[in-house]
């Protein structure tokens, strides 16, 4: 999200933060329809910005750690249509650590192909589907999800998973981190997700 907005302002001579990022459509001004909203993430995923852009620090340490003891799975809510910039970069920076990428959007052209999933969204003749994050976590038997966003988190804690926010920057304050579910433990780096997954296995 970070590089994403770089990306925008520079573009844009916007003046767009990741910590006063909520809702795409709130912060961009040129955005009258959420179709538009779309087109600009597509566009910054086919762009060197996006490609160069550097893994937070100590992940990739972190991660290839992890790896050698656990099935790692990417659960992202980017769209499938991102999928070859977005493994482009995975692979630069990770090689073959995740045993599988799963794309919660993903876009159709034919409404015969609807399967059961949660949403859809006609968007340039295309279908938008969007699957549930904590109903995959819960089918492949993930123990931790690790994640940015509350929203997120909170329908797989209710199912009994272990999950980690990540929160490199202050995106919530304290008000809105009250009262989390008490299978949600926040951790500010790579570093304290490590110990986390360490005390959790601990347990």
């Amino acid at each position: 999200m970070i590089a994403f907005c770089k990306w925008y302002n520079k573009e844009n001579s916007t003046n767009i933060y990741f910590k006063d990022y909520t809702e795409i459509t709130k912060h961009i001004p040129k955005i009258k329809h959420i179709n538009q909203s779309y087109k600009i993430w597509w566009d910054f995923f086919e762009t060197k910005d996006h490609y160069n852009m550097n893994p937070i620090e100590n992940a990739v340490t972190t991660l290839n750690k992890l790896s050698k003891k656990n099935n790692l799975y990417i659960i992202t809510s980017r769209h499938n249509i991102a999928k070859q910039s977005t493994e482009k970069w995975i692979k630069k920076h990770f090689g073959n650590i995740f045993k599988e990428i799963i794309y919660l959007e993903y876009f159709i052209e034919n409404k015969n192909q609807l399967l059961r999933q949660e949403s859809e969204l006609t968007i340039d003749n295309k279908i938008r589907i969007v699957k549930n994050k904590a109903q995959i976590a819960k089918d492949l038997k993930i123990d931790i999800i690790i994640d940015d966003t509350v929203s997120n988190l909170v329908p797989c804690a209710r199912k009994g998973i272990k999950c980690i926010l990540f929160q490199p920057t202050e995106r919530y304050n304290k008000e809105q981190l009250t009262n989390l579910n008490k299978n949600i433990i926040i951790a500010h780096s790579w570093k304290e997700i490590e110990k986390e997954i360490k005390k959790i296995e601990d347990n």
